[in-house]
């Protein structure tokens, strides 16, 4: 009888740990091929819980922010930036870790890229 109480109480901790969602500070940690990350310059990205986005990029010794709304469904992750000459980016994006990694995929040039992020 207390095996059910217990199942059910570790079940209610993992889905509180794994239920944050996307929404948080995501740095990143990882890049392959390593030889595309100066393609990739996105540092570190803050999504909200109301669908807001800001966003930091890297350019050697300038940081360039951009903000906006996403959208984060079906495996896809959509920013839609405020700026009118950016533009509107579709990833293949995956949680894991219990919430803590956010994979992108994307092509560069035709070629697959990956970044990992890790939560802030």
């Amino acid at each position: 009888m207390k095996r059910p109480i217990l199942s059910q109480m570790l079940g209610a901790a993992l889905l509180a740990l794994v239920g944050c969602g996307i929404d948080g500070k995501w740095k990143l940690d990882e890049f392959e091929p390593e030889s595309a990350k100066g393609h990739f310059r996105l540092s570190e990205i803050t999504l909200g819980e109301d669908g807001t986005y800001t966003a930091v990029s890297d350019y050697d010794e300038t940081k360039r922010e951009s903000h906006g709304t996403y959208t984060f469904e079906d495996g896809k992750l959509t920013i839609r930036p405020d700026q009118p000459d950016h533009e509107v980016r579709t990833y293949e994006a995956e949680l894991s870790g219990l919430g803590s990694k956010l994979t992108v995929r994307d092509k560069l040039y035709g070629s697959p890229v990956v970044a990992v992020m890790k939560r802030d």
